[in-house]
């Protein structure tokens, strides 16, 4: 008698496993064969992977080093606190807080990039940020890029003032303010600077935060360094941006 065995089907994924892989995918994300969009000394900046509208910010594996090897006084109270190298990210999610806070008074975004969370990635912690967008679509474009290309227009200045008055009214902690940190969005109608690195109290006294006349008068500094790396005038009494040959508190469309 001859045995006839019926070949098996392949076995199927099933609906806990597919929910398994998303759960995954959700908070552990493979970064390395993918190349950095952006990146400074203290991070790099990765597109997420099947979300084109968000990044992912990842401290670069020096600066991880160089923190956690530090023997100055700020740095051994973090390990002593259990946080290391990653009190960074602390420092940006009390800032982002306390920002939409402040923007659910307003009824306005912070100029800053919205956070989406934290998750593990190969390359360590990481930070999923808003992808700050340009008319096209596509990553927007920083400050010191429109420098460079000599785009420093009436346009943009004005945007720049906007910009601080709202680095003002929502008490933003600004420590990097570098062109290289701003970002110039151009999408749905409206055109704003939007600071995407470099914000949040530092300090173990946290003064400016305590105080916005202290943090307006370091902002101020901080205007007028960026104003004359773009070769243009900053005002602090009328907290205004202007090209150098239009009057300092006018719009310079005007």
């Amino acid at each position: 008698m001859t045995a006839h065995y019926m070949k098996s089907a392949p076995p199927t994924r099933t609906d806990t496993e597919d929910e398994t892989d998303q759960l995954e995918k959700s908070w552990f994300i493979r970064l390395s064969g993918h190349d950095p969009i952006a990146g400074g000394g203290e991070s790099q900046v990765f597109a997420r992977p099947g979300k084109s509208s968000q990044l992912i910010k990842v401290h670069n594996t020096q600066h991880v080093e160089h923190l956690a090897a530090s023997r100055s006084l700020k740095n051994r109270l973090r390990r002593w606190r259990g946080i290391g190298p990653y009190k960074t990210l602390l420092r940006l999610n009390r800032a982002y807080l306390d920002a939409v806070l402040k923007a659910a008074e307003l009824g306005r975004p912070p100029p800053i990039a919205h956070q989406r969370g934290v998750l593990l990635t190969d390359l360590g912690l990481g930070v999923v940020v808003q992808k700050i967008r340009g008319e096209d679509g596509e990553l927007a474009v920083t400050v010191a890029k429109l420098h460079r290309r000599g785009r420093v227009d009436s346009d943009l200045v004005t945007a720049l003032t906007r910009f601080a008055g709202e680095m003002s009214a929502f008490h933003i902690i600004g420590n990097d303010l570098n062109p290289h940190n701003l970002v110039y969005e151009t999408r749905h109608g409206r055109s704003r600077i939007v600071l995407v690195e470099g914000y949040g109290s530092r300090n173990l006294i946290p003064f400016r935060r305590w105080s916005r006349r202290v943090n307006d008068k370091s902002l101020s500094r901080r205007f007028q360094a960026l104003a004359a790396w773009l070769d243009l005038t900053w005002d602090e009494g009328s907290w205004s941006f202007s090209q150098k040959d239009s009057e300092p508190g006018r719009s310079s469309s005007a």
